[in-house]
Protein backbone atom coordinates (compact mmCIF):
# COMPACT_ATOMS: atom_id res chain seq x y z
CA UNK A 1 0.00 0.00 0.00
CA UNK A 2 1.40 3.51 -0.50
CA UNK A 3 0.89 6.11 1.34
CA UNK A 4 1.86 9.82 0.42
CA UNK A 5 2.05 12.89 2.37
CA UNK A 6 3.73 16.88 2.57
CA UNK A 7 6.80 17.85 3.84
CA UNK A 8 6.46 19.77 5.98
CA UNK A 9 3.87 17.26 7.28
CA UNK A 10 0.46 19.11 7.36
CA UNK A 11 1.44 21.81 5.06
CA UNK A 12 3.35 25.19 4.59
CA UNK A 13 7.11 25.37 3.53
CA UNK A 14 10.60 25.90 4.47
CA UNK A 15 12.87 28.47 4.04
CA UNK A 16 16.54 27.64 2.77
CA UNK A 17 18.59 25.38 5.16
CA UNK A 18 15.69 24.13 6.55
CA UNK A 19 14.46 20.84 7.55
CA UNK A 20 11.33 18.96 7.47
CA UNK A 21 10.48 15.42 8.15
CA UNK A 22 7.61 12.87 8.39
CA UNK A 23 6.00 12.97 11.56
CA UNK A 24 6.42 9.22 12.47
CA UNK A 25 8.51 5.84 11.07
CA UNK A 26 7.25 3.99 8.76
CA UNK A 27 7.38 0.32 8.43
CA UNK A 28 8.29 0.44 4.17
CA UNK A 29 10.65 -0.47 1.46
CA UNK A 30 10.28 1.86 -0.85
CA UNK A 31 10.35 5.92 -0.81
CA UNK A 32 9.39 8.75 -3.60
CA UNK A 33 9.96 12.91 -3.16
CA UNK A 34 8.92 15.58 -5.23
CA UNK A 35 9.15 18.84 -4.90
CA UNK A 36 7.07 21.81 -7.52
CA UNK A 37 9.32 24.93 -6.94
CA UNK A 38 10.35 26.53 -10.15
CA UNK A 39 13.97 26.52 -8.63
CA UNK A 40 14.44 23.35 -7.23
CA UNK A 41 17.37 23.02 -4.80
CA UNK A 42 17.41 20.04 -1.90
CA UNK A 43 18.56 17.18 -0.29
CA UNK A 44 15.81 14.13 0.68
CA UNK A 45 17.14 11.24 2.75
CA UNK A 46 15.60 7.73 4.31
CA UNK A 47 16.56 7.24 8.01
CA UNK A 48 16.61 4.34 10.00
CA UNK A 49 14.93 4.56 13.82
CA UNK A 50 18.17 4.78 15.27
CA UNK A 51 19.42 8.22 13.33
CA UNK A 52 21.27 6.75 10.90
CA UNK A 53 20.69 7.88 7.11
CA UNK A 54 21.00 4.82 4.97
CA UNK A 55 20.11 7.11 1.90
CA UNK A 56 20.34 10.32 0.72
CA UNK A 57 20.48 12.49 -2.83
CA UNK A 58 20.73 16.29 -3.77
CA UNK A 59 18.46 17.15 -6.31
CA UNK A 60 18.02 20.14 -8.63
CA UNK A 61 15.04 19.24 -10.94
CA UNK A 62 11.18 18.53 -10.54
CA UNK A 63 11.25 15.12 -11.12
CA UNK A 64 9.73 12.41 -8.86
CA UNK A 65 12.97 10.76 -7.37
CA UNK A 66 12.84 7.19 -6.16
CA UNK A 67 14.37 4.99 -4.07
CA UNK A 68 13.93 1.19 -2.94
CA UNK A 69 15.17 -0.43 0.22
CA UNK A 70 15.59 -3.85 2.18
CA UNK A 71 12.10 -3.36 4.35
CA UNK A 72 12.45 -1.58 7.79
CA UNK A 73 11.01 1.45 9.75
CA UNK A 74 11.97 4.69 8.40
CA UNK A 75 11.10 8.36 7.79
CA UNK A 76 11.97 10.42 5.38
CA UNK A 77 12.84 14.14 5.25
CA UNK A 78 14.59 16.79 3.42
CA UNK A 79 16.52 19.48 3.56
CA UNK A 80 15.59 22.87 1.27
CA UNK A 81 18.87 24.54 -0.07
CA UNK A 82 17.28 27.18 -2.32
CA UNK A 83 16.13 30.45 -1.45
CA UNK A 84 13.09 29.79 -2.36
CA UNK A 85 10.59 28.69 0.45
CA UNK A 86 9.22 25.29 -0.71
CA UNK A 87 7.57 21.99 0.06
CA UNK A 88 7.33 18.13 -0.89
CA UNK A 89 5.61 15.41 -1.61
CA UNK A 90 6.72 12.10 0.02
CA UNK A 91 5.56 8.65 -0.27
CA UNK A 92 5.88 5.53 1.10
CA UNK A 93 5.29 1.32 0.34
CA UNK A 94 4.25 -0.83 2.71
CA UNK A 95 5.41 -4.01 1.44
CA UNK A 96 3.15 -6.17 4.21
Amino acid sequence: MEVCGSLPAGGGKVGKGVWAWTPEYHYSNYWDIGIATAAPYYTWYIQKVDGTNVYNQTVTDSAIHSHFLASNYYRGGAQNHSSTAANCGICYINPG
